[in-house]
């Protein structure tokens, strides 16, 4: 584990305007508490990742969520910038909202690159793995977004990410959306694997492992995910936040990072303690297992 994060994932708002299939929001809404960040808390985190200046590689304002559910989200990446001028600024959405208003504020912001996630191609497919109606709408919008962000940003700050949905999408509809929007000119790339996120997606079956040595990605041992209240969870697959390892408002990012309780779970990812049966790495895909 680094000693002070390169990649921020900061959940500024915990909502989302979808109920994706392979998404576990819509099965944790009601159980968990949800909110905006305070913009004092916001400043606070990203003045004090402002002091480890050659150690911060991305940050990233969302997290679980829809970050264009955020009315104050132009204002918040314009702060990471002032205060991150190197950082590279990086946003994921489902692209609902891309109004002409949104399109024109994020192509004129510091943002670094965008991806817009669609599950599907086909109106009914869409409609019904993300679970929303509205598809020609919400299509003519990425559409409009797309032309002007190639214009304005170029071909690389643009990028639509189809991930297959188990099931639904056939083989036919994958090859019509690549064909569409490769035909634009757009940056397209596809996940045919959708992953349990430990557990947390009901329609696929998560692994049980026994025994693990590691994590296989940056999301743990790189990468911290900071709620909409300050809590900070193990990674980007703890939907539940089984596991908090500090606060940002009662501690700085150093020290939560840096914290016992941090390295107690780190140990626990690393296989070198014990870690209870219900360990939430155990049925993760990205476990390092031997």
């Amino acid at each position: 584990m680094v000693s002070f994060p390169e990649y921020f994932l900061i959940q500024t708002i915990s909502f989302c305007n979808a109920n994706c299939m392979i998404c576990p929001y819509k099965d944790t809404l009601s159980v968990q508490m949800q909110g905006k960040m305070k913009l004092i808390l916001f400043k606070k985190i990203i003045d004090e990742t402002s002091d480890f200046q050659t150690s911060v590689r991305q940050v990233m304002p969302y997290l679980m969520n829809e970050p264009l559910m955020d009315n104050n989200l132009i204002d918040k990446i314009d702060y990471i910038h002032h205060k991150l001028p190197d950082a590279w600024i990086h946003l994921v959405t489902n692209g609902m909202l891309l109004s002409d208003a949104w399109a024109d504020l994020l192509i004129n912001s510091p943002l670094n690159s965008i991806k817009i996630s669609m599950l599907a191609h086909i109106k009914e497919t869409y409609e019904l793995v993300m679970g929303v109606t509205g598809f020609e709408n919400i299509l003519r919008r990425i559409v409009t977004f797309a032309e002007k962000a190639l214009k304005y940003r170029g071909k690389d700050w643009l990028t639509i990410c189809f991930t297959n949905t188990p099931g639904q999408v056939t083989r036919n509809e994958k090859k019509e959306a690549k064909t569409f929007w490769n035909s634009m000119g757009v940056n397209y790339e596809t996940f045919d694997g959708p992953i349990s996120r430990a557990g947390n997606v009901n329609m696929i079956d998560a692994p049980r492992h026994q025994q693990i040595v590691g994590c296989n990605s940056i999301w743990r041992n790189k990468m911290i995910h900071i709620l909409f209240n300050g809590d900070v969870v193990l990674c980007c697959m703890d939907w539940r936040r089984e596991i908090v390892v500090g606060n940002l408002r009662k501690k700085s990012v150093y020290e939560v990072w840096n914290g016992n309780q941090n390295k107690y779970y780190q140990k626990l990812v690393n296989g070198e303690n014990m870690a209870p049966p219900d360990f939430l790495c155990y049925r993760c895909e990205a476990a390092m297992v031997k």
